[in-house]
């Protein structure tokens, strides 16, 4: 994002900001690209031998992005999450988890 233009960030920025206010994400954003990707060592005739890989678009995990930005502070500010979850979030380790 830092290599846009300027004018591209701020259309980006009011998009984001319009999207937030009115809460709705763009349905084209929620469709993903299903690809299969082979297992390494397995016979590539079985189903099994594969694992699906959803690819989302840039705008989606980008907005992803920026709402999880503003919304951690925000919820560890109000200890919304519980101090005993340690999945998905920042210093909190599954070895930590061992050790408390």
């Amino acid at each position: 994002m830092q290599k846009l233009p300027r004018q591209a960030i701020v259309k980006l920025t009011h998009q984001y900001n319009a999207d937030i206010r009115l809460k709705y994400v763009p349905t084209q954003w929620k469709a993903a690209e299903v690809i299969m990707v082979s297992k390494t060592g397995e016979p590539v005739n079985e189903v099994s031998s594969y694992r699906p890989i959803s690819l989302l678009p840039i705008m989606s995990k980008l907005f992803e992005k920026l709402v999880l930005k503003r919304l951690t502070p925000i919820l560890d500010n109000r200890h919304i999450i519980p101090q005993h979850q340690f999945g998905f979030r920042r210093q909190h380790s599954t070895l930590d988890q061992f050790i408390e």
